[in-house]
C-alpha cells in the first residue's frame, strides 16, 4: 500500500475529512433552503398571475354586462323622445283643434 503521508498523521486525515464534510453541508444548508424558497415565490407568482387573469375575466364580463345594459337603456331614451315628441305635436293638434271649436268673441 502507497503511505498516506498527512499532516498530523491519521487524526489530521480524519480532521481534514471531517472538515471538508463539515463545509459541505453548510454550503448546502446554505444553497438549499435559498433554492426553495426561490421554488416557492416561483409558485407563488405563478398563483399571483392565475389569481389577476380570473380577475380579469370575471371583470372583462361584467364591463359586458355593463356596456349591454347601457346601451339597452340608451336605446329606450331615444324611443321614449320619440314618444314625446309625437306627444307633443298631439297635444299641439287638439289645441288647435279646441281652438278652432270655440265660438269667437266678437
Amino acid at each position: 500500500m502507497a503511505d498516506f503521508d498527512f499532516p498530523g498523521g491519521t487524526a489530521g486525515s480524519i480532521g481534514a475529512i471531517a472538515a471538508a464534510i463539515t463545509g459541505g453541508l453548510l454550503w448546502l444548508r446554505k444553497y438549499l433552503p435559498s433554492s426553495a424558497v426561490d421554488i416557492a415565490a416561483s409558485g407563488a407568482q405563478n398563483d399571483i398571475i392565475t389569481n389577476l387573469r380570473e380577475q380579469l375575466e370575471k371583470e372583462t364580463t361584467r364591463a359586458d354586462r355593463a356596456e349591454a345594459a347601457r346601451d339597452g337603456a340608451i336605446e329606450q331614451i331615444g324611443k321614449m323622445r320619440l314618444q314625446i315628441q309625437d306627444l307633443a305635436l298631439q297635444v299641439q293638434m287638439l289645441q288647435n283643434e279646441v281652438n278652432q271649436l270655440k265660438p269667437r268673441a266678437t
